[in-house]
């Protein structure tokens, strides 16, 4: 069971990999992730750089959807994330 502490603790972490605010995390919410990160480091789609960090950023995608996506619907709900932590 996890505490309230946790509870807040974990909604902050889902809330900053939603980053599209649309209360569930998809694929989208890490490809974006790469288009931002890329575009601070000056690195855009098709170089090297951009294609190794979309390759991390989706293999945590990927991992997340395995463990926490209990509907198999390619999203994560806020209901998911807390049953993967708890």
């Amino acid at each position: 069971m996890l505490t309230e502490f946790q509870k807040r603790k974990i909604t902050n972490l889902f809330n900053i990999h939603d980053l599209n605010h649309d209360g569930v995390l998809e694929r989208s919410d890490y490809v974006e992730y790469t288009r931002r990160i890329g575009g601070k480091r000056g690195v855009g789609p098709g170089s090297p750089q951009y294609d190794e960090l979309l390759k991390q950023f989706l293999g945590f995608w990927g991992m997340l959807e395995h463990m926490a996506d209990r509907n198999q619907d390619k999203r994560v709900t806020m209901r998911e994330w807390f049953a993967c932590f708890d």
